[in-house]
């Protein structure tokens, strides 16, 4: 399994629960603090500090994935962009090409 945002919140709990399922995680991210602290947690991570709005990082996720693990049968992308003080159809164009890249 392979989750991007593994760190905090949602990503975190559910790297949790697949990972007391049996699953080998890699946990990936910006920070990769919380990310180890969660591999901390589990039997069996893998921590790979990436953005995956940067070019090339996607597939460096999936190598890094593919060596540790033989390959990727779940994938988690628990990544968003939000705006806040009004509906999401008045985003602004850079927010908007933010969520693309993620």
């Amino acid at each position: 399994m392979c989750e991007h945002r593994a760190g905090t919140g949602i990503g975190a709990a559910v790297a949790r629960r697949l990972g007391a399922d049996g699953y080998g995680v890699g946990l990936v991210g910006r920070r990769v603090e919380p990310l180890e602290s969660v591999a901390a947690e589990l039997e069996a991570a893998h921590v790979v500090g990436a953005d995956v709005g940067v070019s090339g990082e996607a597939e460096r996720i999936v190598a890094a994935a593919v060596e540790r693990f033989g390959g990727v049968d779940i994938l988690v992308n628990n990544a968003g962009v939000g705006e806040s003080g009004g509906p999401s159809t008045r985003l602004r164009r850079a927010g908007t090409r933010r969520f693309g890249s993620t």
